[in-house]
């Protein structure tokens, strides 16, 4: 695995040394190295593409919400090792991903490799500067990325001058639910300078020049049993120990109502 390099600053560059020093992609290497049996469908493993609460299941349930897939363009913007992508290339979509860190996008290059697939259809860069020309895509995904952007809207704007009009652009973040406190570390972040939890209506705030919002469904029971999951000790693969501690943070913030996962569906409007 050979890394793409690229020139990042501020909380971009903090966000991409987090991601590629928590140890995933050594993980991954290790399972590969063990030997890869070729399944990268939702039912393979967890670790190949699910960095997020609900795992793959969560994904499908999102690309079901959305238009018919076969045959569009869809980018999914914070794609890590490209899970979702391999998942939009099943349902016949003609798609892309982008990532700010750059070991996630060489190990999902690799992975494209070992399964036959275009590895170029994966690039290094962030949702504030998408490497790719104005109404590319029909569609765009953007799964557990919002918090680790602080300028919301500057992210709005350069989804909206990617989708096509008429486009969906489904999000799927941890978004902040109700007042009070959040404890940190939290799975996406150290520290409140690259932690950017915000409501469903900043969110709607900042995409309103562009987008009208579709649907929004809040999916905290859900993760409340998902990280409850991970955590147990019946786990098969357990989480590190680092993880654990920002896991035990992540399930308070969401039995307190503080935070929970949620679905934003947009629609570009013309």
């Amino acid at each position: 695995m050979e890394a793409e390099t690229v020139e990042l600053s501020g909380v971009e560059a903090r966000v991409a040394a987090y991601y590629g020093g928590m140890g995933l992609v050594e993980r991954i290497e290790e399972d590969l190295g063990r030997g890869f049996d070729g399944d990268l469908s939702p039912e393979g493993a967890r670790l190949y593409g699910s960095f997020h609460v609900g795992g793959a299941p969560a994904v499908e349930r999102l690309l079901d919400a959305m238009p018919p897939l076969e045959g569009r363009a869809v980018l999914d913007i914070g794609c890590g090792v490209g899970g979702a992508v391999r998942a939009l290339a099943r349902r016949g979509a003609f798609a892309r991903g982008v990532d700010l860190t750059a070991e996630f996008i060489a190990v999902a290059r690799d992975l494209s490799r070992m399964i036959g697939a275009d590895p170029g259809i994966f690039a290094v860069g962030g949702a504030r500067a998408l490497p790719y020309r104005d109404r590319a895509f029909d569609h765009a995904l953007m799964l557990h990325v919002g918090m680790n952007i602080a300028d919301k809207r500057g992210a709005m704007a350069e989804a909206a001058r990617v989708i096509r009009p008429g486009g969906t652009f489904a999000i799927y973040d941890i978004m902040r639910a109700g007042p009070g406190p959040i404890a940190e570390p939290q799975p996406w972040s150290d520290g409140p300078e690259s932690s950017f939890a915000e409501t469903p209506e900043a969110y709607l705030a900042a995409a309103a020049p562009w987008f009208t919002e579709a649907a929004r469904v809040e999916r905290r029971e859900e993760g409340v049993a998902f990280v409850a999951a991970l955590l147990s000790p019946a786990e098969p693969r357990p989480v590190s120990e680092a993880m654990r501690g920002k896991l035990v943070n992540l399930a308070a913030a969401f039995r307190a109502g503080t935070l929970a996962p949620v679905e934003l569906t947009l629609i570009r409007r013309d």
